[in-house]
């Protein structure tokens, strides 16, 4: 895409996004090329968060989850919200990762903080496609999630959007242009780099100017809040509301339950079953079959994310193997990415993102790319319009 096309484009819609630009070099990375696709495999999309968020909600499932043997120590602030049977948020900006095999689709991974939502449905803006109706969806839920958290239905009077060192992630342009966004919802929104909020005694949140927080978007990868323990109060103690939050990452984000799901819940999940994918836990009595037969699968750390520690298993090495043992790791039945070509007959590879709020499916993206996994450096990749045709 022409930079200074889109420069223009968010000096009208983005304009603190806009300035940023001028200031620094970011990536804007988009396949110009759409993608279609059929509605059938749509619908399995939907069923599939449907199902998936119908499970979440389920008390017996939460429960069950504390009683399992887990490769981890739930975090106590986590395990009595469970107990107990705290009301939560429900995380706003969610993404379902699919592949398309055999005429159904395949999920690959659920993420809580997705990126890239307001980057995509400027790409349907500029191509004059529809885009209000998934903006409105998400300010919809943003603002229905700070109402329920707060009675009073007050507008929160300072948002902040945090991540590790903010200005360099590579999606900090998306950054601007969140805080362009929020501020059109009449919300006064800051980036702050996660390790200068403060806290007081009684564990209320504060900027570094001593400015009270309200609500927090929350774009770290520290899921659990494991290297946060102001966060983890705040969330424990109901002070600031935080999205998204650990419990749903716990509950369906984090990749040891792709191997409770293919184990367990055979009635809860038998519309999906065949849109599930066999996922193992890494362990000693595997190993030697895993890996004679590392081939067939992919492999994953389980809190991972962005395709870090990730592995296709016929280009791993046995050094990266017996490394995954040294971490909470998950072999997954490999399902090759389906493949499209563009108009110079340039092949590439493809898989799909849906974002999402509790079960409804408010914006798709293809993410198309060439190599071992989905990233953008082939020249030429990046996120897709997704046309759903009858």
């Amino acid at each position: 895409m022409d930079l200074d096309f889109y420069k223009n484009f968010l000096k009208s819609n983005y304009p603190q996004a806009c300035q940023f630009l001028k200031q620094k070099h970011s990536q804007i990375l988009f396949f110009n090329e759409s993608i279609n696709l059929p509605i059938s495999i749509y619908k399995q999309m939907e069923k599939t968060v449907q199902v998936l968020y119908r499970l979440k909600n389920n008390k017996n499932y939460q429960k069950n989850l504390l009683s399992l043997n887990l490769s981890f120590k739930t975090p106590p602030y986590l395990q009595q919200k469970i107990e107990q049977n705290q009301k939560d948020s429900n995380s706003v900006l969610m993404a379902y990762d699919f592949h398309l095999h055999d005429n159904t689709v395949k999920l690959i991974e659920i993420n809580t903080n997705a990126s890239a939502f307001l980057l995509v449905n400027s790409f349907y803006q500029i191509k004059n496609l529809e885009y209000k109706k998934s903006l409105e969806k998400l300010k919809s839920s943003f603002q229905n999630e700070w109402n329920i958290f707060n009675n009073k239905k007050v507008n929160p009077k300072k948002v902040v959007l945090i991540d590790k060192e903010p200005l360099k992630q590579k999606m900090v342009l998306e950054f601007f242009m969140y805080k362009d966004f929020f501020q059109s919802m009449g919300w006064d929104m800051e980036i702050l780099d996660s390790k200068d909020i403060k806290t007081d005694n009684k564990y209320q949140l504060y900027t570094p100017k001593d400015e009270k927080i309200d609500f927090i978007y929350n774009r770290s990868t520290d899921f659990y809040f494991k290297n946060h323990p102001l966060l983890a109060k705040a969330y424990q103690k109901n002070t600031c509301l935080i999205l998204p939050q650990p419990k749903d990452y716990f509950l369906l984000a984090d990749k040891n339950r792709m191997i409770d799901w293919m184990s367990k819940y055979e009635t809860e999940l038998k519309e999906i079953r065949h849109n599930l994918l066999e996922t193992k836990l890494l362990n000693f009595n595997n190993k030697e079959n895993l890996w004679k037969n590392r081939k067939k699968y992919f492999f994953k750390i389980c809190q991972g994310y962005g395709g870090k520690m990730a592995y296709r298993g016929a280009n791993l090495s046995h050094k990266k193997f017996e490394e995954l043992f040294q971490y909470n790791s998950i072999a997954q039945k490999y399902i090759a990415p389906s493949k499209i070509k563009d108009s110079n007959q340039e092949e590439w590879k493809i898989d799909l993102r849906a974002y999402v709020y509790k079960d409804q499916i408010q914006q798709l993206a293809g993410r198309v790319y060439q190599g071992q996994l989905t990233n953008f450096k082939a020249t030429g990749s990046g996120f897709a319009i997704v046309k759903i045709k009858e």
